[in-house]
């Protein structure tokens, strides 16, 4: 809770932090939502959709706790910063010549200082 005071007209607001969701948080992460689903969804729902799937509980418990979700989330790397490091690493960009702006530039080109 955090709590403003006004020195103006003399009051107190106090604001509440809300939490994120784990449905939240694995968006944030770019995860697709069909897959939170299913972590959020039973076991026996859970079991429908994947197959092979063994559930450590019983049929109406979730198949992934709330919990362990925040801990997937957070110790998850955001789906579109990991593309664009593989299309970086694998198929770069040429870079782009630029005309000369100054005498100097080859002398003392910015890439390299």
């Amino acid at each position: 809770m955090i709590t403003k005071f006004n020195f103006k007209d003399k009051t107190i607001k106090s604001y509440a932090i809300r939490k994120l969701t784990p449905f939240e948080c694995f968006r944030l992460m770019g995860v697709r939502d069909d897959v939170i689903r299913t972590m959020q969804s039973t076991n026996a729902e859970a079991a429908e959709r994947v197959p092979g799937y063994k559930s450590k509980g019983k049929a109406e418990d979730m198949a992934v706790s709330a919990s362990q979700q925040y801990k997937q989330a957070g110790n998850s790397i955001v789906v579109d910063v990991l593309t664009a490091i593989y299309q970086q690493l694998w198929y770069p960009k040429e870079p782009k010549r630029e005309a000369q702006t100054s005498f100097f530039a080859d002398f003392f080109p910015e890439d390299q200082l």
